[in-house]
């Protein structure tokens, strides 16, 4: 009798080659080397099952998942669109787009407008010009803003101490404007670049703006008031007011004192009024001099970005009105009260 091989998976095998039939169904095809005599199955490397699904035949057309007949992304495309081609041919179809839009205020029609600029840029080809223009200003703002500002003749030798003090005021308000509008305008460059199609030439344009700003915005955060920070800490503020506490403990029952602490206190808010109104003047006449037409100018390139930001004088001035206010009329009621008291 012929001896047979074992395999490894418990086959019997004939070494004349014939393989007996195992039940193994004929769709398994078993590859690679086997030895016989006796030895194990070296590889039984892949075992196929033919019933995987069936290859498209050469030419036919791959099938395309189903999609709805109208996309958002179409709709309010043609929306937009439409708005802004008749915004000023046909003012009744253009308010018929706003109504499907939900605009319903002016408020909302620059929205609308802002949303429909076809292009991240309107002028591209003077981009470049307008921002190294505002750069250069902001350097030259934060250099001569606060220098030197004018104080009135007749003050004496009160001039180097108002001087001073007009400057703080206008130091703070020119740096909190350059920065704020430096990171607003680095705001709006990364907008607009994530705006831009990877093939739009506008993107390259913006790219290098956004990393000139990169370069210098970190150097114009600075303390605004210029003043050291100890200056400003809780220690010293507390040192003063205990002092301020103190004297008012020794002298407060007298008479003669209140009245002389009232009408400091008069002197003093309406001085720091003064100098609060002429710092803001100055800040605002240097930034007008130098910066708000830049500025104007960038927007009036990049397009559809909204107004510029504008600096805080107004604010402060609104400060020095009630710093007035309060001068007039409450120090003079308090000074009354404590004479008659």
């Amino acid at each position: 009798m012929t001896d047979l091989g074992t395999g490894s998976d418990g086959i019997t095998i004939d070494p004349d080659g014939d393989v007996p039939d195992t039940g193994v169904s004929d769709d398994i095809a078993v590859i690679d080397d086997i030895v016989i005599e006796g030895t194990a199955i070296d590889d039984l490397a892949a075992i196929d099952v033919i019933d995987s699904p069936q290859e498209p035949e050469a030419g036919t057309p791959p099938i395309e998942p189903e999609r709805s007949a109208t996309l958002v992304l179409d709709e309010l495309g043609d929306r937009l669109g439409g708005f802004y081609s008749l915004r000023k041919s046909d003012s009744a179809e253009a308010d018929q787009l706003l109504d499907q839009l939900g605009a319903s205020s002016a408020v909302d029609r620059e929205i609308i407008l802002q949303l429909a600029a076809p292009a991240p840029l309107y002028l591209p080809e003077r981009f470049l010009q307008a921002h190294t223009l505002m750069i250069r200003s902001v350097e030259v703002l934060d250099r001569n803003g606060t220098r030197k500002p004018p104080v009135p003749a007749g003050v004496g030798p009160l001039a180097p101490v108002l001087r001073y003090l007009i400057a703080l005021v206008t130091r703070y308000i020119v740096r909190s404007h350059i920065r704020g509008v430096t990171d607003t305008v680095y705001r709006l460059y990364a907008h607009r670049e994530a705006n831009c199609m990877p093939d739009d030439p506008c993107r390259p344009l913006l790219r290098r703006a956004r990393m000139d700003l990169d370069r210098v915005v970190p150097g114009l955060r600075r303390n605004p008031l210029g003043i050291p920070t100890f200056l400003l800490g809780g220690a010293f503020l507390s040192t003063i007011i205990g002092m301020v506490q103190e004297t008012f403990g020794v002298f407060g029952s007298s008479s003669v004192f209140k009245v002389v602490a009232t009408v400091a206190l008069f002197a003093l808010a309406g001085a720091a009024s003064w100098v609060i109104l002429r710092g803001a003047a100055v800040a605002h006449r240097r930034i007008d001099l130098t910066l708000d037409q830049p500025v104007a100018a960038l927007y009036e390139t990049i397009g559809r970005a909204g107004s510029p930001p504008k600096d805080q004088s107004g604010t402060f001035a609104l400060v020095s009105i009630v710093l007035t206010v309060l001068a007039v009329l409450v120090v003079p009621i308090g000074l009354a009260l404590t004479v008659f008291s």
